[in-house]
């Protein structure tokens, strides 16, 4: 079932004509509407709730003659093609889709997405701001007053807080939590990145301190660890998990078992814009990008019992996990494309060309298929590579559960 929501934007009065799917959380939470304005390039940003689109000021009255935009939305599942048309010519056509169209053909798979939210939503969305409000107490090590917050957040008064360490493992344990959520996706669990990371943190977890020792001074001597752990991946997560709801409609290829990216199914996205899409994966990339390392270290062991001894073809003349540390993103995936197992575990979510082009302000957009296109080539500006916003936000989950990983992995030298 959906409902009609009509809202203009702020800065050229353009109006919409939102076909809202109507589900069990519609009237729960406050869900994110993101909209690329055609007309002047305004990116039109407001809520939906029980009460309708918010704030009030960008609802409209729509008049017969009035030129309205049709969009689909939905808080959850993906849209169907055809996300704006010109609705006054239209009109017979319009009045009989549906933005889910496309998905008939995946019932159970909506069926089983709209469970797997619906456990985030239990589990994660009441308190999803923990970490954003544990982080900078944590950091500063006050112990009291991460006591307190922990209190405010969920409710109860915690027991065998009494230093700054046991505050630390409080937050891995709300991690794992956050983790177990985003991968209930039984699909994932049968997944090659899984069983990798799997593979990882069983050794980890059975290795005696003298390899995790060797293991840490290897890495030690090209990564800041500490600093990567409170100064971007901490923070990386708590953005991510406080904003989960806008990965909803993306995190369906999840659902479905779909973890390559690009899809070939051309579904749209409502509730992110491309540049705050851009944004996160940019700093989720970097931010995987430099636990690389790690992940490199660790499989050496496992393969060959030297952190710095690697065997791909690839690595000739990198002789240590120091000189892997130096290298830009593009130069390490190119160096690790033949390592099977780091590959594995990267799962395809990490792209240079992407990150070049978001770095170097090479992007354009099309509103109308959200095909982004990343110039990564600052000698070349003809040369770009082209991707949909809902496959870039499926990227960003990706990384999420990516960084997660490598955060646990890290906790067994710490």
């Amino acid at each position: 079932m959906v409902v009609n929501q009509y809202l203009q934007c702020e800065a050229c009065h353009a109006k919409y004509k939102l076909k809202v799917q109507m589900d069990c959380s519609y009237g729960q939470y406050d869900w994110p509407v993101a909209i690329y304005c055609p007309d002047c390039g305004n990116i039109i940003k407001c809520t939906i709730n029980k009460h309708g689109l918010q704030p009030e000021s960008c609802k409209c009255d729509v008049e017969l003659q009035d030129y309205v935009y049709l969009l689909g939305y939905s808080a959850q599942l993906p849209i169907s093609p055809g996300i704006f048309y010109d609705y006054m010519k239209d009109i017979e056509t319009i009045g009989t889709l549906t933005p889910f169209m496309a998905l008939y053909e995946s019932a159970m798979n909506i069926k089983k997405h709209e469970s797997n939210i619906q456990a985030l939503l239990d589990n994660i969305f009441p308190w999803r701001s923990f970490l954003t409000r544990m982080l900078p107490i944590y950091i500063h090590g006050n112990v009291d007053a991460f006591v307190n917050i922990v209190k405010i957040i969920f409710g109860v008064t915690p027991e065998g807080l009494n230093t700054i360490k046991d505050c630390e493992l409080r937050i891995f344990q709300q991690l794992g939590s956050v983790y177990n959520n985003l991968t209930s996706f039984n699909r994932y669990k049968q997944s090659v990145a899984k069983k990798r990371f799997a593979v990882l943190s069983q050794f980890m977890q059975n290795a005696t301190p003298e390899v995790k020792n060797k293991i840490k001074a290897s890495v030690d001597s090209g990564l800041d660890t500490e600093a990567w752990l409170k100064t971007e991946a901490l923070v990386f997560i708590a953005k991510m998990v406080e904003g989960i709801e806008k990965l909803f409609p993306a995190m369906f290829y999840a659902s479905c078992g779909e973890f390559t990216v690009p899809h070939d199914s051309p579904l749209y996205i409502a509730t992110i814009d491309y540049r705050d899409a851009n944004a996160l994966y940019q700093e989720g990339a970097e931010t995987l990008d430099h636990i690389i390392p790690l992940i490199a270290a660790i499989q050496n062991v496992i393969n060959n019992g030297n952190p710095d001894l690697f065997q791909n073809p690839l690595m000739k003349g990198q002789n240590s996990i120091s000189d892997l540390c130096k290298l830009s993103m593009g130069a390490k995936l190119d160096k690790l494309a033949d390592y099977a197992e780091l590959q594995e575990f990267i799962g395809g979510c990490l792209s240079g060309q992407i990150r070049n082009g978001i770095a170097h302000n090479g992007v354009s957009y099309s509103y109308n298929t959200q095909v982004i296109s990343y110039h990564f080539d600052q000698r070349d500006p003809d040369l770009h590579y082209d991707e949909r916003l809902i496959d870039i936000t499926f990227r960003c989950y990706l990384l999420l559960v990516k960084v997660l990983e490598s955060v646990h992995v890290l906790s067994f030298l710490r």
